[in-house]
């Protein structure tokens, strides 16, 4: 019986301690097409590590990222592909990114999605792991 209480808070802290969960359907392109330049669109909700994050995974994939105000911004510069993302962030004395969606579109026609959520759990990664999946997510958006 005196080990029943401790086990069971055991049980709960690993429970609790489980980690991020994804969900991506990739970009699709023609056969024999790469995708050589796509523009962020800025999300003024989320805090600007998010969008420097995204930057940063797509120029490491090989793709030139031009950050952009906005969607009109994006069209005007005839950029065909573009990202726009979001997220919301929960409070657990202090503010963390608990779920981002990233989406690409191209020629205005949604080609791949990812989404991630961050559990509230008892450890102190939750605070950074949402802008830490990010380079896992655009790794599987353009494998």
């Amino acid at each position: 019986m005196k080990y029943i209480f401790p086990t069971l808070i055991t049980a709960a802290a690993i429970a609790g301690c489980a980690g991020h969960t994804t969900n991506v359907q990739q970009v699709k392109m023609a056969e024999g097409k790469k995708l050589e330049k796509v523009c962020v669109v800025t999300n003024y909700s989320i805090q600007d590590s998010v969008e420097a994050a995204i930057n940063n995974a797509v120029a490491a994939k090989g793709i030139l990222s031009i950050p952009v105000n906005s969607l009109e911004m994006a069209k005007n510069m005839k950029c065909n592909a573009y990202i726009m993302y979001g997220g919301t962030y929960e409070s657990d004395g202090g503010s963390f990114l608990s779920s981002l969606r990233i989406e690409v579109f191209i020629n205005d026609q949604l080609a791949g999605r990812a989404n991630a959520s961050v559990p509230n759990n008892l450890t102190l990664s939750k605070y950074s792991a949402g802008e830490k999946v990010i380079p896992e997510l655009i790794n599987q958006l353009f494998p």
